[in-house]
């Protein structure tokens, strides 16, 4: 997608980058067959992930008629699936690709994990919007093993209060 206009503010500039990044995803599902009518995906594009080495999975958002936060991004989207962009280009580079429920609780509970001794790198604010976010390892997504663990442990805790 080349969209040639005057960028007006930070957010455009986001904008076009992801409406581009879900261009390319679109595109590389396709090539794949990986369509169905009860699959959605919420796409994002993380240029700053390859510098930082952390994920941004935006959770909360400043509501400018309030001036209060209010959930956001990961925190409330209804996709099947989350797909972030960590490098590349459109139709090429390194994505992660999750469950966006998944993906949700295992940030959650690496927010958890940090509550101690937790610094505002973690817990950034982030954009022009006020937003706010958990900047997640990317090892820790690639290798989510521990939050995996948290995961099932806490649906277990669901399943065994039910009883």
């Amino acid at each position: 997608m080349s969209v040639n206009r005057t960028h007006s503010s930070a957010f455009d500039m986001a904008l076009e980058k992801g409406e581009t990044a879900e261009d390319g995803f679109a595109a590389l599902m396709g090539a794949f067959g990986a369509h169905g009518p009860k699959i959605s995906f919420e796409v994002k594009a993380d240029d700053r992930a390859r510098e930082s080495g952390r994920a941004c999975l935006e959770f909360w958002q400043t509501d400018h008629a309030t001036g209060l936060m209010k959930p956001s991004g990961l925190g409330i989207s209804e996709a099947t699936y989350w797909a972030q962009r960590i490098y590349g280009g459109t139709y090429d580079g390194f994505w992660i690709l999750a469950q966006t429920d998944m993906l949700r609780r295992m940030a959650i509970a690496y927010q958890r994990s940090l509550k101690k001794g937790m610094t505002a790198r973690d817990m950034a604010p982030t954009g022009d919007n006020g937003n706010r976010a958990i900047l997640m390892p990317l090892s820790e997504l690639v290798l989510p093993w521990k939050w995996l663990h948290e995961f099932r442990m806490s649906e277990l805790r669901v399943e065994a209060r039910k009883r």
